[in-house]
């Protein structure tokens, strides 16, 4: 029991060390700011603090040469908190179902490899390496969502960084 006590204890310290340096990029918390730093940096910047919609605070899109930041400050904790599981959850959502869809192109390709004609193998091929790309962009789009406290943001890492 020591003894597990001891791993488990240990694997947490390691994992608090990591998190981290690894962990995604976060904004300018402080919007009217993160306003000035992006404008400074050249980004065309839309920062509202009167926003009509229930639960939201302010909010701020920045875009520059195709990178973009989105950052909003909810009124509550919860209401950040439900707002970035739902935007992973439909990520996560569309990752899967990107999968189904290449396990069932390639087993079309290896069942019925004899049934199908040239065109449609090649149509088939084509769908498998469209749709493992989607799956990594998908990957890496997770990568540029995060919240913290009441704020919630999505965006490039340059964007993200600009409103330092």
């Amino acid at each position: 029991m020591k003894n597990t006590l001891k791993r488990v204890l240990a694997l947490v310290l390691v994992i608090a060390c990591v998190v981290p340096f690894v962990a995604c990029a976060k904004p300018k918390l402080d919007l009217e700011k993160a306003e000035a730093n992006l404008k400074e940096e050249g980004y065309t910047v839309v920062y509202n603090s009167d926003v009509k919609s229930a639960g939201i605070e302010a909010t701020l899109h920045a875009t520059k040469d195709g990178k973009e930041v989105s950052i909003a400050k909810y009124e509550t904790t919860k209401a950040a908190k439900l707002a970035y599981q739902s935007a992973k959850l439909s990520i996560e959502n569309e990752i899967e179902e990107a999968k189904l869809a290449l396990k069932t192109a390639k087993y079309m390709l290896d069942k019925f490899e004899d049934d199908l004609s040239d065109i449609e193998r090649n149509l088939y091929e084509e769908k498998v390496n469209d749709l493992k790309e989607d799956i990594e962009e998908l990957k890496a789009e997770l990568k540029t969502i995060g919240r913290s406290g009441k704020y919630v943001w999505s965006g490039d890492k340059e964007a993200i960084k600009a409103s330092k």
